[in-house]
């Protein structure tokens, strides 16, 4: 047997009887999804995910740690996450605008893998409502002028 078949012959002999470890490949990109086109100031959108994928393929061995940002510096925002063997590289969270307009939701990774969703949000209920030109008590049926802001 030739020196070369002979080590091969000892390489495949070996390989029976060590461990192999097998290395998954690194996330390669995160995506924002279920983040609705049209969201309302002050309403919680409980269906945001970000899911890690390698290959347009979703990476359950994703452990990378999520913050987010957004356009809308009055959002409630996640806090940092990071994804755990059980969140199979998904994880859901909640969003909650506070600023009408148009506005964007930003996820990047420790790694710097990013993603960026947008929306339009539109003003919720008055949180207040504010009387003027109304002063001292008035009896049942009293009309006066008043204005609401």
């Amino acid at each position: 047997m030739r020196l070369g078949a002979r080590i091969l012959a000892s390489v495949l002999l070996l390989s029976m009887y060590l461990p192999v470890a097998v290395v998954s490949a690194v996330s390669d990109a995160i995506a924002i999804s279920g983040l609705n086109s049209a969201e309302t100031a002050g309403v919680a959108d409980n269906s945001v995910t970000v899911t890690a994928t390698f290959s347009s393929v979703v990476d359950p061995t994703y452990v990378g740690t999520i913050h987010f940002t957004s356009t809308d510096s009055s959002a409630t925002l996640p806090a940092d996450y990071t994804f755990v063997a059980g969140d199979g590289g998904a994880h859901v969270f909640s969003v909650t605008f506070k600023t009408a307009g148009a506005q964007s939701l930003t996820a990047t990774d420790d790694g710097a893998l990013t993603d960026t969703a947008n929306t339009t949000v539109s003003a919720g209920p008055a949180a207040t409502v504010v009387m003027f030109g109304s002063t001292g008590n008035l009896a049942s049926g009293t009309a006066r002028l008043a204005t609401a802001t």
